[in-house]
C-alpha cells in the first residue's frame, strides 16, 4: 500500500478522528495505521458516515479533502461535525476549496442566522477579518434586535465586506452618545450624537470622528462653543476624572485668546479642571502602564 503521505488527506483526518475516538476504530484495530487506514476507506459512505460519534452527513467526506494534510485538533474537528449538521454552514463548506482551522472556529462564532455566508469568502487579509468579526458582534448583539423583518431580510442579502461596512456606517450614524458628564451652558453644548459629531468634523476639518469609539466607551467627549468657532475634548482619567483636554479651532488651528480664557473659566466653575489633564494626558497613560508592570 502507498505510504500516508502519498493518500488523499482524507485518510489522514480520517486516522486523526480514529486516534481522538471521534471515529469508530476499524475492525483490525491492531493493523499498521496505513491499513487501518485502508480497512476504513473501503467502507461504503453510508457505514462510514454511521461511525462518526455522532454520526455525520455525507458533505462531511467531501469536506476532509480541504482541510489539508495536517490533523487538525479534537475540538477543530468536533467544530466541524456541528458545522455540518448547519444549513447556513454547510453552503460555506461545500463552496470553499480550502479551509483552515481557524476558518472552521470563526465560522462557528459567525452570526449565520442574521449575516449570509458568502460574507466568510470576501475578506483577504487578517484585518478584514477582524473587521468582519466585529461587525458581526456588534450587529448580533446591537443593532439586530432592533430592525424591522424587511430590514433585517436586507442585511442578510449582502455579500460582500463592501457593502456590509456601508450599511454598518448608516447604522453608527444613528448612534446617540452616553450622557455627557456635564450638560454644558449657554455656551458650550455637548455633541450628543454621532451624526452630529460628523457633521462637526466637515465643519472644522478635523479628525474628531476618529474619537468616536472613546466617545461611546465613556473615555472622552467633544462639546461645540458658542463663544467662537472651537470644538472642546474633554477627557476622563481612571483616577483624575474628567478634565480639559484640547480646545481647537478650524482645522486645528488655536482659537482666539479671549475664546479660550472664556471657556477655561465656564470649565473651572464647573469643577473641569481646566488645566489637569491637558497637563497629565502627556505622561498619565505610560506612567500607569509602568507601574501596572511593575506589580506583576
Amino acid at each position: 500500500m502507498r505510504h500516508l503521505a502519498e493518500q488523499t488527506p482524507h485518510y489522514v483526518h480520517l486516522l486523526a478522528l480514529v486516534r481522538l475516538g471521534i471515529l469508530s476504530q476499524p475492525e483490525r484495530s491492531d493493523l499498521p495505521l496505513i491499513e487501518q487506514a485502508g480497512l476504513i476507506q473501503s467502507k461504503t459512505r453510508k457505514v462510514l458516515l454511521a461511525t462518526f460519534q455522532p454520526s455525520a452527513p455525507p458533505l462531511l467526506l467531501n469536506v476532509l479533502p480541504k482541510l489539508g494534510e495536517t490533523p487538525l485538533t479534537k475540538a477543530s474537528y468536533r467544530r466541524l461535525l456541528r458545522l455540518v449538521h448547519d444549513p447556513a454552514a454547510r453552503e460555506f463548506l461545500a463552496h470553499k476549496r480550502k479551509i483552515t482551522h481557524w476558518e472552521l472556529k470563526f465560522l462557528e462564532d459567525f452570526p449565520r442566522d442574521i449575516l449570509h455566508w458568502r460574507l466568510l469568502c470576501s475578506f483577504e487579509n487578517g484585518h478584514e477579518y477582524q473587521q468582519l468579526k466585529y461587525m458581526g458582534l456588534v450587529i448580533g448583539r446591537e443593532f439586530y434586535p432592533e430592525l424591522s423583518q424587511e430590514q433585517r431580510i436586507a442585511l442578510k442579502r449582502i455579500k460582500t465586506l463592501s457593502e456590509l461596512k456601508n450599511w454598518f456606517k448608516r447604522r453608527l450614524l444613528n448612534i446617540t452618545f452616553p450622557e455627557p458628564p456635564w450638560q454644558g451652558n449657554d455656551h458650550l453644548r455637548p455633541i450628543r450624537t454621532m451624526r452630529e459629531l460628523q457633521l462637526v468634523a466637515r465643519q472644522f476639518r478635523n479628525c474628531i470622528l476618529g474619537h468616536a469609539c472613546s466617545v461611546i466607551m465613556g473615555r472622552m467627549y467633544f462639546y461645540l462653543s458658542e463663544r467662537g468657532p472651537a470644538v472642546i475634548s474633554l477627557g476622563c482619567d481612571p483616577f483624575l476624572g474628567w478634565g480639559l483636554q484640547q480646545i481647537k479651532g478650524v482645522a486645528n488651528d488655536r482659537p482666539p485668546a479671549e475664546v479660550i480664557e472664556q471657556i477655561t473659566k465656564d470649565l473651572t466653575s464647573e469643577n473641569l479642571d481646566a488645566h489637569s489633564l491637558r497637563q497629565t494626558s502627556r505622561f498619565c497613560s505610560g506612567t500607569l502602564e509602568s507601574l501596572f508592570d511593575e506589580l506583576s
